[in-house]
């Protein structure tokens, strides 16, 4: 057989290899949210809502998965992995909040999330 065959045989060979092995390893999962806070009741009226998840994310698109109701006018800012939501103004008091960080978050390379995050806080009945 011609060198020339045996090169190109091989180098067909080899590229199948390489396809099977990408086409098997393993796909990185969703991004999960590790810690979140606040949680539980008597919340300060002044506490900020942190989300702090398991890798780099999409900054613009954190902040657009996250939702809060009663709505709340506030500001995003970053520390690390960890998204931080400012209120404008003091929470209201003895007030349910439901926090949701919905489906569509991207991570740093821009893999969606399919999956939800939900949590609940009371403030508590003074500042």
């Amino acid at each position: 057989m011609p060198y020339h065959v045996r090169v190109a045989l091989f180098s067909v060979a080899l590229a199948l290899l390489t396809a099977v092995v990408i086409a098997t390893l393993p796909r990185p999962g969703e991004v999960q949210v590790v810690d979140q806070a606040p949680v539980g009741s008597a919340i300060p009226r002044t506490a900020e809502v942190r989300v702090t998840f398991s890798r780099p994310v999409d900054r613009a698109s954190a902040e657009a998965s996250f939702r809060i109701v009663p709505i709340v006018a506030g500001s995003f800012r970053w520390q690390g992995e960890t998204l931080i939501f400012r209120p404008q103004a003091p929470l209201a008091p003895a007030t349910n909040y439901n926090v949701t960080l919905r489906g569509g978050l991207r991570d740093s390379r821009g893999r969606p999330n399919r999956s939800e995050t939900r949590w609940t806080f009371r403030t508590g009945d003074s500042q």
